[in-house]
């Protein structure tokens, strides 16, 4: 009996060693478990975050992105987030440390969703904190809706309430279980920072991202290449970056084989400069073939002589108070001096109205729909291959419309640069005209209640909440008809007139019920063949089409048409159409043009346009070569006979003899030979015919860059300042 009792007992002792050594292999199994969880968590939630945020709103990532966005999340979430929690030693404190941090990292995928769902592009920082304001105030009901839609609350749920379900659910229990000792911290921290260094490698042995990295940073890139947190990195690294150009052998836009260099011109701006480029806008001096002009109207004797002010930036550059101006002064100085030409002074001592148009399309222009603006696209200069670049909302257009300039801030750009003396504007160059600025909404928006005061119209700003309220009816959005009707008398008898609007009516919402325009407009597009959003699309630029046609009647009754300049822009295309900022899914932007749009040059094609009554007395006007915003200032400047230097502005006067060159802040471009797009440096000729010479398209890109460059230096720098005080005039 004992020795059964005794078997019993070493049977049952067994199991219970068994089942202890079970227990304690399912124990560091749930160990390793934790510490395996805890140590990959936090970089999976970074690329987790970054891949939410690109595939709902920016589109599919290259694999090289993805490459590096992988190796940033694996930098980001073990130094800056598995380290320092891993460092408290208070678990409560550690928990509530962590659920803090998943929340303030998930903020700029939220803001930047949000705002890429609304404007379809990033924004950085500065124009996230100057714009927070005008969002408040001005937008605060299509940021709502856009917040509270499904896909919005959608958003906020995979990026801030997933992480933090299985951070309280998981981690927190990983983090207790599998607690790492300094040792492993301090290898995991290492670790983190040799997978930035292996980031940095790479980009560094490829042209392409070591550019995009360094001195053509752009934020949009840099987001869709590096992911939003890198993104926003290299945005505070260059928040106080200075202005670098690149130096090239041949910096030329033209090729020898269809044009003649300017070498043998008596162009005293043709120089190479001290940078050591030969200039960058060296061609031909065909009048005709230059300007890409196909039909030119007989003005009188040619202007001879170049757009050109006194300045010897060579003396600038010696005496520069910075480097960066000194660099400034010397890239100025390598530009060649554009020809005055026989559309010089042709519209002298006339009224300008310009008129930078809400959300603008030339895809809605139509004999039978928008008879006055057809009329005025068909019987005044005509612009058959214009660009408006969209970057930075509609500050950005009005930023290239009214300062010549792309606006390398973002948002801040116009609060920037008016910062500085922008003596080369419209509303400075027209000497004794009568100026004033308008807008039908809130005056205190983008800051223009300040940055419109300071572009040298004589009467000002004018916007709702300081004196628009009287001319205008409070609705969303207010009336471009009201807006110019009403004005009118405010300058009619004030000539010769410089009036500036930025209207509103095209504004989104499209939706019938959430458009004023909209619903105003609704039954003269009903039976459209097209979606209900691009009919509503159209119904709110038909306000515009009625606000030309009284406004032109108006001039017509005063006996003033023939002597007034009306020049149409758009800021930026349609973004409001579609919710997805990604390319390749703006379908609603398709149908209305009529073609898929495959890169960002495509999506911001518009139309230009230039009408005065007399040119209807004149055969047409054709500019057939590419143009695009930045060359709105210099070809008015000309056009109305103003003292002006072609150096100081990236633009060109479309009638001159600079060659074209369209470009944007992603450093895509067009020229006459052909389009280049930087996403997939790829380079498409216009004419498969012509040999395009080896090293064209890095010539032509490094033009492009230091354009991008210098527009970015007359903004943040006081360029524009010191030239002026020394301009002898």
């Amino acid at each position: 009996m004992s020795n059964a009792n005794e078997i019993q007992e070493r049977a049952r002792a067994r199991k219970e060693r068994m089942a202890a050594a079970e227990k304690k292999r399912k124990q560091r199994a749930a160990r390793k478990r934790a510490k395996v969880g805890d140590l990959v968590f936090f970089p999976l939630l970074m690329l987790y975050m970054e891949l939410v945020f690109h595939w709902s709103s920016r589109g599919v990532l290259s694999f090289s992105a993805f490459l590096l966005i992988l190796l940033y999340s694996l930098f980001v979430g073990w130094v800056f987030l598995y380290v320092p929690l891993h460092l408290i030693k208070h678990e409560k404190a550690r928990n509530v440390t962590g659920a803090v941090l998943i929340v303030l990292y998930s903020l700029p995928f939220l803001i930047e969703y949000f705002v890429t769902k609304a404007f379809k592009v990033p924004y950085d920082i500065k124009t996230i904190v100057n714009g927070a304001k005008g969002v408040a105030t001005g937008f605060m009901g299509v940021t709502l809706k856009l917040i509270f839609s499904f896909s919005g609350l959608f958003t906020i749920f995979l990026l801030l309430a997933v992480p933090l379900i299985v951070y309280f659910h998981f981690v927190r229990r990983w983090m207790k279980k599998g607690k790492a000792d300094l040792r492993r911290v301090a290898v995991v921290g290492i670790c983190g920072i040799a997978f930035l260094c292996v980031a940095l490698l790479g980009i560094a042995f490829n042209s392409k991202l070591r550019g995009l990295h360094g001195k053509q940073y752009n934020f949009s890139n840099s987001v869709d290449n590096f992911g939003l947190l890198t993104g926003i990195r290299l945005d505070l690294l260059h928040l106080n970056s200075k202005t670098e150009f690149t130096t090239a052998q041949q910096m030329t836009i033209e090729i020898e084989e269809t044009s003649t260099t300017s070498e043998n011109s008596q162009n005293p701006g043709d120089n190479s400069g001290a940078s050591g480029e030969t200039s960058e806008n060296s061609g031909e001096n065909s009048e005709e073939s230059k300007s890409g002009v196909e039909s030119i109207v007989e003005v009188g004797n040619l202007i001879t002589g170049y757009s050109r002010l006194d300045i010897d930036f060579k003396e600038l550059a010696e005496n520069a108070r910075t480097q960066q101006i000194e660099s400034l002064c010397e890239y100025a100085d390598s530009q060649t001096v554009s020809r005055k030409n026989q559309f010089t002074g042709k519209f002298e001592g006339k009224n300008l109205i310009l008129i930078c148009a809400e959300a603008f399309s030339g895809s809605i222009i139509d004999p039978e729909l928008t008879p006055t603006l057809y009329r005025m696209a068909t019987k005044g200069i005509q612009f058959t291959d214009f660009y408006q670049p969209a970057s930075a909302g509609t500050t950005g257009g009005e930023v290239e419309v009214l300062l010549g300039v792309l606006p390398m801030s973002g948002g801040a750009s116009m609060t920037d640069a008016v910062e500085h003396n922008m003596f080369l504007t419209m509303g400075n160059r027209l000497k004794g005209y009568y100026g004033l600025a308008m807008h039908a909404n809130d005056a205190e928006f983008y800051d223009r209640i300040y940055t419109h005061n300071e572009l040298g119209y004589s009467d000002g700003f004018k916007g709702y909440g300081t004196g628009m309220e009287d001319y205008v009816t409070s609705q969303w959005p207010q009336s471009d008809l009201e807006l110019i009707h009403n004005t009118f008398p405010l300058y009619e008898d004030k000539q010769p007139f410089n009036i500036y609007y930025m209207s509103v009516s095209g504004h989104s919402l499209y939706e019938p019920g959430t458009n004023a325009m909209t619903d105003k407009h609704w039954s003269q597009v009903e039976n459209l063949p097209y979606s209900e959003l691009v009919r509503g699309y159209i119904a709110c630029n038909l306000e515009l089409e009625d606000a030309m046609t009284d406004l032109i009647g108006m001039l017509e009754e005063k006996g003033i048409a023939d002597d007034t300049v009306i020049v149409i822009c758009a800021d930026h295309f349609p973004y409001g159409l579609d919710e997805d900022a990604a390319i390749e899914y703006l379908y609603y932007l398709n149908e209305l043009y009529g073609f898929t749009v495959t890169n960002y040059l495509e999506r911001d094609q518009n139309r230009l346009i230039i009408w005065s009554g007399c040119l209807e007395k004149e055969p047409p006007v054709i500019v057939s070569e590419p143009t695009f915003s930045l060359d709105i200032l210099p070809t008015l400047l000309n056009l109305f006979g103003c003292e002006w230097d072609s150096r100081l502005l990236p633009g060109r006067d479309v009638f001159s003899d600079a060659p074209a060159l369209v470009f944007n802040v992603m450093g895509d471009w067009k020229t006459k030979y052909g389009t280049y797009i930087s996403d997939t440096d790829e380079f498409t000729p216009s004419d498969p015919s012509i040999e395009i010479p080896e090293g064209y398209v890095d010539n032509v890109t490094a033009v492009v860059w230091n354009k991008l460059n210098y527009c970015r230096g007359i903004i943040d720098s006081g360029f524009y300042d010191y030239v002026y005080d020394n301009l002898k005039e």
